[in-house]
């Protein structure tokens, strides 16, 4: 690997926050299996929030979002729908996991 194409020290960072979530959720997952709680992690695409909106702008959230699979933002509602699953009794064979609602970003 050549030194410009290797990741940057901010990406490897990021990286290794995300793995080290994953790695906490699916030991808590374990840890808590006998006392009725479930730990799962939400992992979302680029949502459509006013937050987003003020900090990146609608261009550069249209233009990031244009590169998953589903090809743009997601709707607020659309996060929240999985979210609401995650908490409700539906998701109750579901511990130490991972669920994306990112459009296949993560497919990709």
């Amino acid at each position: 690997m050549k030194p410009r194409d290797a990741p940057s020290p901010k990406r490897r960072s990021g990286a290794w926050r995300g793995f080290r979530l994953l790695e906490m959720t699916r030991r808590r997952g374990i840890d808590l299996q006998d006392t009725g709680i479930h730990v799962n992690v939400l992992s979302p695409a680029p949502t459509r929030t006013e937050l987003a909106l003020d900090v990146v702008g609608e261009e550069t959230l249209t233009a990031l979002c244009a590169s998953t699979p589903i090809g743009r933002v997601a709707d607020p509602s659309e996060t929240a729908a999985v979210a609401a699953f995650l908490a409700s009794a539906d998701s109750s064979f579901m511990t130490g996991g991972e669920v994306f609602a990112d459009g296949g970003f993560a497919q990709v």
